[in-house]
């Protein structure tokens, strides 16, 4: 999400396993700034975000623990 709150396309997001060693999967975000992963089981993963050009982010990764048929909403604030 942009400072405006509004959703930023482009940015790259990683999903890896326990420990953030293992990359599991890459996707990017759409127009509205929304990504998903399918297909995850129940653990712990890191997300990760590269910001797109002009932008930076102060916290690039959150580590959470997923439950089995849980969805999570995770949102990283990104500043231009």
């Amino acid at each position: 999400m942009g400072t405006s709150q509004q959703g930023v396309r482009g940015v790259k997001v990683e999903l890896y396993g326990a420990g953030g060693r293992r990359l599991i999967s890459t996707t990017w975000t759409n127009s509205g700034g929304y990504y998903g992963f399918r297909f995850a089981a129940a653990g712990e993963y890191t997300v990760k975000i590269t910001p797109p050009a002009g932008y930076s982010v102060s916290t690039p990764s959150q580590t959470v623990f997923v439950r089995m048929f849980e969805e999570l909403k995770l949102d990283f604030l990104l500043t231009q």
